[in-house]
């Protein structure tokens, strides 16, 4: 059997194609698939500073979209048209919670 290098570099490139529009998704399906979290500023005053444990945000405010080695709680609050998001992150020393950090996106 003779080989055809444009049959293969053909092969190999619809293989390619379809692999990487495999990996495309519109901004509606990336929407539905990556919640935000809401978290309201009266959410945040519900929280008790040295009482508040990570178990108790998580029940409130779901999975967080970070959780780092400390034991922080970071959620993704808004998207900005930037593509950046807003963030609160909650810390946490000896199972309570001992500070809440906010962060808005430029």
């Amino acid at each position: 059997m003779t080989r055809n290098p444009t049959r293969q570099l053909l092969v190999a490139f619809a293989a390619s194609v379809a692999i990487l529009s495999a990996g495309c998704h519109t901004s509606e399906e990336a929407a539905a698939r990556d919640p935000e979290h809401v978290i309201r500023p009266a959410d945040l005053d519900a929280l008790q500073i040295g009482h508040t444990t990570a178990e108790e945000i998580e029940q409130r405010f779901g999975s967080p979209d970070r959780r780092d080695t400390d034991g922080a709680l970071t959620y993704f609050t808004k998207r900005r048209a930037s593509g950046a998001q807003d963030s609160v992150t909650f810390r946490f020393e000896s199972g309570a919670l001992v500070k809440i950090c906010t962060a808005r996106a430029a």
